[in-house]
């Protein structure tokens, strides 16, 4: 829990940091902009000139149904990650492995009573492998596992999302999350009657420049002054919709697909 807070407070920081480089590229030069730490809510203030704002950061993340539940990518790659590092720890000392690995995995329901099986059933492959130089086996609920040589002892995995989603799935995806993350910090920042600006951090894996621009007429909220979506890796800001004039450049390319 504290690691995900501090986690959490660093992309707040992160964000409005690549929020602050673009609106001071974009205002007149002798514009004062001041930043000071939130109450949380909200999570920052900004004071532009005489004017303060109340700013808060939501991330975007894509769900991807497995079973009957909808999980935020990130969980799932934590809990694919963690398990291939599990699976390495143990068996890297044991006379069993004897080349390296590489495990294909997919998102699983009921993904901790699945875990033993899958654990067996690798370490059957390894015994069975040990004197091969290459080798193959499906495991249970899509997974795989590949020997690629018997020179350097060691496991690596591959994670795929286990299915494909269309681009108007993907599109119709972002237009509710948004709308979620649109009305839950309404709700958070009702009783601040400063004007408010929304940072949207895109971790939406589908995400296109093509999309943002479409959909961003559909979402647009005026209970927020100025709205942005933050690219953390590239640290890029495009403004989505703003009161201010200044702020609505032209569209820029942020480097993600088109």
């Amino acid at each position: 829990m504290a690691k995900k807070l501090k986690d959490t407070t660093e992309i707040e920081y992160m964000a409005k940091d690549v929020f602050d480089a673009h609106i001071r590229s974009l205002l007149p030069k002798k514009t004062t902009i001041v930043w000071e730490k939130g109450d949380q809510p909200p999570d920052h203030f900004l004071m532009v000139d005489e004017q303060k704002f109340a700013v808060e950061v939501t991330r975007i993340l894509d769900k991807i149904k497995v079973g009957d539940e909808l999980m935020e990518s990130p969980m799932i790659d934590d809990q694919l990650s963690r398990f291939a590092k599990e699976i390495s720890e143990e068996f890297k000392s044991s006379p069993t492995l004897n080349g390296f690995y590489v495990l294909s995995m997919q998102p699983l329901p009921n993904f901790r009573t699945e875990k033993p099986e899958l654990k067996k059933k690798i370490n059957d492959f390894l015994i069975s492998t040990r004197d091969k130089v290459e080798a193959n086996m499906d495991l249970p609920s899509g997974w795989k596992i590949d020997k690629l040589n018997n020179e350097n002892k060691g496991f690596g995995y591959i994670y795929s999302p286990g299915y494909a989603t269309w681009e108007i799935e993907a599109k119709n995806q972002l237009i509710i999350i948004l709308g979620e993350a649109i009305q839950k910090k309404k709700r958070k920042l009702a009783k601040f009657s400063l004007p408010k600006i929304l940072l949207f951090v895109d971790k939406f894996i589908y995400s296109t420049n093509k999309m943002w621009q479409t959909i961003t007429p559909q979402i647009k909220d005026s209970s927020f002054h100025t709205s942005a979506r933050i690219i953390l890796a590239e640290k890029k800001c495009q403004i989505l919709w703003s009161e201010r004039s200044e702020l609505l450049s032209k569209y820029e390319e942020l480097g993600k697909n088109s």
